[in-house]
């Protein structure tokens, strides 16, 4: 088992990550979050609806299940 990072420089790389999106939601207007936030509404609804769309026929679920 290989690993990409040590605990210590992964744990120092999600708090650099944070930070950065913190400083990214501080710093752009109110609007772009909402804007993002339609955005990700109209994607789990178009999901929600199509379940084609992600290679399963059926009933249409919220949550991605590997198909069998």
């Amino acid at each position: 088992m290989t690993t990409l990072l040590t605990p210590t420089a992964a744990d120092r790389m999600s708090r650099l990550t944070l930070l950065l999106v913190l400083a990214l939601l501080v710093t752009t207007p109110l609007r772009v979050h909402a804007l993002i936030g339609v955005l990700l509404l109209y994607a789990l609804a178009y999901l929600v609806a199509h379940p084609e769309a992600r290679g399963k026929k059926g009933t249409p679920t919220l949550f991605l299940t590997p198909a069998q």
